[in-house]
């Protein structure tokens, strides 16, 4: 899958949450074992929900660049927790990492995004 973000200006964006099961944002970045990648439209309707699988890599020497890659194409990941280090390494690549551990359902309404149907991720 080519995980070329949207251009700058782009009407969508994508939102990576670090979470175990689709309610809440519960996963430090380095340990992530899966996020959600929600498409989202200029004016906040999800239009699409993935569930992609990571390679935790925290406590490896490997450092954060594969899971970088697992986000790559989003412009914005929510986790609960994300080191200095990791952090950087997002902002480098042009992604706006988040500490916002909580609900899914409340972090997106602050983020501006509603959700379709009954309000869940989980797919």
């Amino acid at each position: 899958m080519d995980k070329a973000r949207s251009p700058a200006g782009s009407p969508e964006r994508r939102i990576a949450l670090a979470s175990s099961d689709g309610h809440f944002i519960n996963m430090h970045f380095g340990k992530a074992t899966s996020f959600y990648v929600l498409t989202v439209a200029p004016e906040g309707e999800v239009s699409g929900i993935e569930r992609r699988e990571a390679q935790p890599f925290c406590g490896t020497e490997d450092g954060s660049a594969g899971m970088i890659g697992t986000v790559a194409d989003c412009d914005v990941v929510v986790v609960a927790q994300i080191g200095h280090a990791a952090r950087e390494a997002c902002f480098e690549v042009g992604i706006q990492a988040h500490a916002w551990p909580g609900p899914v359902e409340a972090v997106l309404q602050d983020l501006g995004v509603s959700l379709p149907g009954t309000g869940k991720i989980g797919v």
